[in-house]
């Protein structure tokens, strides 16, 4: 589980003297100025396949105890970071959010879950030279169709990865996940999981801050949603 491929690189500043003038205080400010933000889905996605080396989950004990079908809780992560200062920040085993019902101990005491879902996705930041500056690489993971006793559709093992990072000279970028809520979508006696999770990122020049985020709503029935930060349906 702890196997994620990742690259990073960072641009050499050995061509920093072409953008940025003598003076320490005065820069190219079209290096330094962003002109286009892109945000695109890879076909690269795959639903029911495993290939992420995320084994689907497969359930132990049974539930003992009060089960709340409909009162759906998150047993796992609300926030953690994926870039920090233009590095990786991974760890598998732990970065990962649940939609389950309350009562449980855990994702492994439901049944019925389904192979994990992937989904790649690319975020690129391109200057007013046309240079990209930042070209990030992500991939959204989850397991939906956990049931117990075979009531409910619940969620599991919801994260958001890294897959590559080519950072420009000069630029500086961080990136978060967050779990902005857990929900019943559906009713109490046939409750279905959802879940918002978000994707926030920053970038930093010498010239400017900009912030940015994608949020994806996921159900425990394997829809999913790519919503802008406006709410706007994106990709």
């Amino acid at each position: 589980m702890k196997s994620v491929l990742f690259s990073a690189v960072v641009v050499s500043a050995v061509f920093m003297g072409a953008f940025a003038q003598a003076s320490d205080t005065q820069y190219d400010a079209k290096y330094f100025t962003i002109g286009q933000v892109k945000i695109e889905r890879l076909d690269v996605s795959t639903q029911g396949t495993g290939s992420v080396g995320i084994p689907a989950p497969t359930p132990s004990d049974a539930p003992t105890g009060d089960v709340d079908l409909g009162n759906i809780i998150n047993l796992g992560k609300k926030l953690w970071d994926i870039i920090v200062a233009n590095k990786p920040v991974v760890n598998i085993s732990t970065d990962m959010a649940t939609a389950l019902p309350s009562g449980v101990k855990g994702w492994d005491q439901l049944a019925t879950w389904q192979m994990p879902t992937v989904r790649e996705y690319r975020v690129t930041y391109t200057n007013l030279y046309g240079m990209n500056m930042v070209d990030f690489k992500f991939r959204v993971l989850y397991t939906h169709g956990g049931s117990v006793n075979g009531k409910g559709q619940y969620l599991t093992n919801a994260t958001i990865i890294p897959a590559h990072l080519t950072v420009g000279w000069g630029y500086t970028f961080n990136a978060q996940s967050t779990v902005a809520g857990v929900m019943n979508a559906g009713t109490a006696t046939d409750p279905v999981a959802a879940m918002q999770l978000q994707l926030h990122w920053s970038i930093d020049t010498v010239l400017k801050h900009e912030e940015n985020s994608v949020n994806y709503y996921i159900k425990g029935d394997g829809s999913f949603k790519a919503l802008g930060s406006l709410g706007e349906e994106i990709l």
